[in-house]
């Protein structure tokens, strides 16, 4: 199995970025693609990173191809692993083996599936309509642990492509959750296998059923307003400043001009 360690310290270099690059691009543009789509992608995650460091590119061997393209299987693991943490403390499955509890986690995953109501802020019931569109805080929460864990994280170095958030990303998220409510559906918790060919249909249609929130909600821009929100809060989840403090204006050649007309005064000369 090729490794980034097999090459020499510039290659190294230029694998890591590639690694990343490509990582983003499976987050914001695509998360399951097939077969032609993800060759484009590693293809460009190694071209891009060339242009980043203005360096004449190299051929993609292909080993350097695999070692880029297994951070498609280590992207979905990774979403699949810290997502199922977040599923049971925010939906309320219970880990115990009585019947009771069993039939009500299958209940919960029921009820939690139909009609995707797991992405309301809050279930409704037989008089009640669900509440909150996209806005179950598990959304952010995972947008968080996965792109904006801290200020050297995706979300962050790859703004360009996170800022708002694409989406792409959200659909993947979607996905992500829906995968680890699948497991609470049978009498027994299972681990059921995060592959593309399964997975890939459900990703899409969140994909659409995002798409048409936008259209259908323009009039108050309510997509836009989430995508942009789901970023922002990343950044401050990374402990990134704000943009608006980060543009505060340096000291004006007016204070200058002052602090020297104070002093021609007299008024700034040191105790004695």
């Amino acid at each position: 199995r090729p490794r980034a360690s097999d090459y020499n310290e510039i290659e190294q270099e230029m694998i890591v970025l590639a690694n990343w690059l490509y990582r983003c691009l499976l987050s914001t543009q695509n998360g399951f693609p097939d077969m032609v789509h993800d060759i484009k992608s590693v293809r460009k995650a190694w071209r891009d990173t060339f242009e980043i460091k203005s360096l004449n590119p190299i051929p993609l061997t292909p080993s350097i191809f695999r070692i880029i393209r297994s951070r498609n299987s280590q992207l979905h693991g990774e979403a699949k692993t810290k997502i199922a943490l977040l599923v049971p403390p925010i939906y309320g499955f219970r880990s115990r083996h009585s019947r009771k509890i069993i039939v009500a986690n299958r209940n919960l995953a029921e009820a939690l599936k139909y009609q995707k109501a797991f992405v309301y802020k809050a279930l409704g019931n037989e008089t009640t309509p669900n509440r909150g569109l996209y806005q179950n805080p598990i959304i952010q929460e995972a947008v968080n642990i996965l792109w904006f864990q801290n200020k050297h994280d995706e979300g962050i170095e790859f703004s360009g492509m996170f800022d708002p958030v694409p989406i792409e990303a959200i659909a993947f998220v979607l996905m992500a959750v829906e995968a680890a409510i699948d497991k609470w559906s049978t009498r027994i918790k299972i681990d059921i296998p995060f592959k593309a060919d399964d997975y890939r249909e459900t990703y899409r249609a969140h994909c659409r059923s995002l798409h048409e929130y936008g259209i259908y909600t323009h009039k108050n821009n309510l997509l836009d307003k989430m995508c942009q929100k789901l970023y922002d809060n990343g950044q401050d989840h990374a402990g990134v400043p704000p943009r608006n403090i980060e543009c505060l204006p340096a000291i004006p050649h007016s204070a200058f001009k002052a602090a020297l007309e104070e002093d021609e005064e007299g008024d700034g000369d040191e105790e004695e």
